[in-house]
Order: structure tokens, then sequence, then C-alpha cells
């Protein structure tokens, strides 16, 4: 988890590649544990690093990664984080995004 902070700090503070770095770190560490959970909010943050750098495509690539995985895992906080970042790159492409499927009444 420390390698996960550390990407998110690095992300917060503009420095993307460091960012990237830990983050990658901790998204392989989130699959060899098997922590879904983590995982996605690992490709969460890559997303938005690739965002920052205007790679918008490996940006939207890993959103909905991200937006799959906390599906699959149930964790709707994660699906909304994921689902905004979605939402943040179309806008930044200059296009709207695709509704979102609701979650609303799915059991958990």
């Amino acid at each position: 988890m420390t390698r996960h902070i550390a990407g998110v700090a690095l992300l917060r503070l503009g420095h993307y590649q460091d960012a990237m770095t830990s983050l990658s770190q901790a998204l392989a560490r989130s699959r060899e544990t098997g922590s879904l959970a983590r995982e996605a909010y690992c490709l969460v943050h890559l997303g938005l690093a690739d965002l920052r750098q205007g790679r918008y495509h490996q940006a939207a690539d890993q959103l909905r990664r991200a937006v799959a995985l906390s599906r699959k895992e149930g964790g709707q906080s994660g699906e909304a984080d994921a689902l905004n970042g979605v939402g943040e790159v179309s806008l930044a492409m200059g296009r709207p995004a695709p509704p979102a499927t609701s979650t609303a009444g799915r059991s958990a």
C-alpha cells in the first residue's frame, strides 16, 4: 500500500513519471495479492496520470478497466472514482462521456 500512497502523492505534486512508476509497482503487487479493489484504485490513478500528460486513449483504457474491476468487486466508491475519470478524459478530448449504466438497486 505504501507504493500506492507515494504514487498518489507524486501525482498530486505533478511528478507524473515518478507517480506512474510507484503506481505501476503497486498495481503489480495488488495483482499478486488478488486485491481487486486496490488494483482498480491503482488503475484509476494511473489513468489520471496519463490524463494529466495528455495521453487520453491510455487514460481511458486504464479507467475503463478500473470501472470493470470495481463493478466486479462491488466497490461503488471505486466505480464512482473511475467513472469520474472517464468523464474527465471525455471532456479533455472535447466530447461528452457516454452515459454510465446505473448501479442503483444492485445487490451487494
